[in-house]
């Protein structure tokens, strides 16, 4: 008897040590669950925001969200890193800037009066 009760006794904490363990994956679970639900709600704002700007402006303003196979994207990231100056910034660090993301600008009424 004094067998099985060491027996029984080494199952009962093995199933605690896998429920533990098993809580703290639920929890690192939720956390990331957390973590993306507030990115998610960050991103439908920033596009709530754009769709209301092209909206206000009458359909003269529509943002184009680049790719970086775009011509224009490769352009505007050249732009960007040639009228970076690093010594502007030594002091803090930053040895160079990287284009992540670029949005084109559609504007209707300053093309029309440029034509």
């Amino acid at each position: 008897a004094g067998g099985a009760g060491r027996e029984l006794g080494a199952k009962v904490l093995a199933l605690d040590a896998a429920v533990e363990g098993k809580a703290k994956e639920g929890a690192r679970l939720d956390a990331h669950l957390q973590l993306l639900s507030v990115r998610g709600a960050s991103a439908r704002d920033h596009t709530i925001g754009r769709l209301l700007l092209e909206l206000e402006s009458g359909g003269n303003v529509r943002l184009e969200e680049g790719a970086a196979s775009d011509v224009w994207f490769s352009s505007c990231a050249d732009l960007l890193h040639s009228r970076f100056y690093a010594a502007d910034f030594a002091a803090l660090g930053v040895e160079g800037v990287v284009a992540l993301r670029v949005t084109r600008v559609h504007n209707r009424a300053l093309r029309t009066r440029f034509d």
